[in-house]
């Protein structure tokens, strides 16, 4: 009895040490919900109520200024089938930030830096998702079409610099296996990309006018002859109090596309948090190919702001490829964040 009290309390002791050392972890998460109807009754599609994301993140400061970040993600078993499948858990997002401090002796520029190790976001989707602020109701268009993986296994390094007197430039460069998040690496082949993105105007009362670009390598190491590129430019126009709209295009290795949306509140001094939200994308998957494949997509709809964690959506989108018919799915979304 002695020996079980002794290691009952020696196991508390340790539950209690490993409490402290993490009592500044910070989590936060968010849940998005949809209810989908195909107007045109489709039986290929349901009419249905689902959870197509929910996201659980864990925050901690380390020593050194360091950071981690680990954040789960959950999807459907098998969701290409028409078989329920139970919702399961993964992880989205696994990696550390290590700030590096570069001596002003050594900086031709002006620049900060720190590095990323892990399952970490790419340079464009996570940054273009802040623009766009709506991927609950439809995801950002290089994510929507696949492009590219929203994450990858592998190196990152990001932060700011300045030349002469332009405005101030963030970077994001990476090295990923290329395998994107949901497989692991089959082969020594290595993705290389690299974001740029400034704020080209900025005004208190008007707004800011921000500029993005990006490219992406696939294969670009240890395998040049599979290599394909990527790269695009992104102009958005951001007011705190009436919305953002902005306009990308995309052009790559065979393929092409362009995407312009946005959102706007119209009456917001009437209707606080009222919104109108629109988009327009077309995408050519292989643009050598003489029969048309064109994807062309559109959204419209209106949402309302629950306060600052809810949002709730009322939409209607439309796909179609090529000459093939246009479906026309109205949505329900809603996303909470805490």
């Amino acid at each position: 009895k002695e020996d079980m009290n002794s290691a009952i309390a020696e196991l508390k002791s340790q539950l209690d040490t490993v409490k402290a050392d993490n009592s500044d972890v910070k989590v936060s998460g968010e849940l998005r919900v949809a209810y989908t109807k195909n107007v045109q009754n489709y039986t290929a599609m349901k009419n249905n109520f689902d959870v197509t994301r929910a996201y659980l993140t864990f925050k901690k400061k380390l020593g050194w200024d360091a950071a981690v970040r680990v954040t789960l993600d959950v999807s459907r078993l098998s969701p290409t089938t028409t078989t329920p499948q139970t919702l399961f858990d993964y992880i989205k997002y696994a990696y550390v930030d290590l700030p590096i401090d570069i001596p002003a002796s050594l900086q031709i520029i002006p620049i900060t830096l720190t590095g990323k190790i892990g399952l970490q976001h790419n340079v464009w989707i996570d940054w273009a998702d802040k623009i766009w602020e709506n991927a609950y109701i439809m995801k950002q268009f290089d994510d929507n079409e696949g492009i590219m993986s929203s994450a990858d296994f592998g190196l990152g390094a990001a932060g700011k610099f300045t030349l002469f007197s332009l405005p101030e430039i963030e970077y994001h460069a990476t090295v990923f296996n290329g395998t994107g998040y949901k497989a692991t690496e089959t082969n020594s082949d290595k993705d290389i990309a690299l974001r740029l993105n400034t704020n080209l105007y900025s005004d208190e009362n008007i707004g800011t006018v921000v500029a993005g670009t990006y490219l992406n390598m696939k294969n670009a190491l240890f395998n040049t002859a599979a290599q394909t590129k990527q790269a695009a430019l992104l102009l958005a126009f951001k007011n705190e109090t009436y919305g953002n709209v902005y306009a990308e295009y995309m052009k790559g290795t065979k393929i092409n596309g362009l995407s312009i949306g946005g959102f706007v509140y119209p009456v917001p001094s009437i209707l606080p948090g009222v919104g109108l939200v629109a988009r327009v994308d077309s995408y050519d998957p292989n643009n050598t190919v003489t029969t048309s494949n064109d994807i062309s997509r559109s959204l419209i709809g209106a949402f309302y702001n629950w306060g600052k964690d809810v949002k709730i959506a009322a939409d209607l989108q439309t796909s179609k490829t090529g000459s093939g018919a246009e479906t026309k799915i109205a949505y329900m979304h809603t996303v909470v964040t805490f």
